[in-house]
């Protein structure tokens, strides 16, 4: 019954080092594309949608819908047309209950409109039409991968406890 504890934390262990992984590449590509080049793009696609999180509701509980934006746009580099929908390094989606603050947010971005695109230049595949994140979503990040690998030595540290080790 104690290998339960052992798995667990191995479990969780290795689950905190790939989000940190991840943290410490997202960091690295949200300093890079501060000097990403940039090419005029055209938004193709603007779509409204709207979600509700059920996990968050109680029996007989209303849920407040949200809405947020699904962009889709296309650009052109040394000829050759590509199509994204990453709005940022994370591609993080801004979302709210109130459809006004969206509108505001995203008003520039109405379909057939020109914009600019941020494109790593040695995969221009790679695009972005927000080129930095903030950096509190990043120590977020950060922050879970921590707790995930604490929770995980804790689990097995609790494990060699338990088997008389530490």
């Amino acid at each position: 019954m104690e290998y339960i504890f052992l798995v667990i934390g191995l479990t969780f262990a290795h689950f905190g080092i790939k989000i940190i992984r991840g943290s410490v590449e997202t960091s690295r590509e949200n300093k890079e594309s501060i000097t990403w080049p940039s090419t005029k793009g055209l938004i193709i696609k603007k779509h409204l949608r709207e979600f509700s999180n059920t996990l968050e509701q109680q029996p007989g509980e209303h849920i407040p819908k949200k809405y947020t934006y699904d962009i889709t746009y296309e650009y052109y580099v040394e000829n050759k047309k590509y199509k994204s929908s990453r709005i940022n390094i994370l591609n993080e989606k801004f979302a709210t209950n109130q459809k006004s603050i969206l509108e505001n947010k995203y008003k520039e971005f109405s379909e057939g409109s020109e914009i600019d695109v941020f494109y790593k230049s040695n995969s221009p595949k790679n695009a972005v039409l927000e080129r930095t994140i903030s950096s509190s979503n990043i120590a977020f990040i950060y922050f879970i991968g921590g707790l995930f690998s604490v929770i995980g030595i804790a689990g097995v540290a609790f494990f060699l406890h338990l088997k008389g080790y530490v």
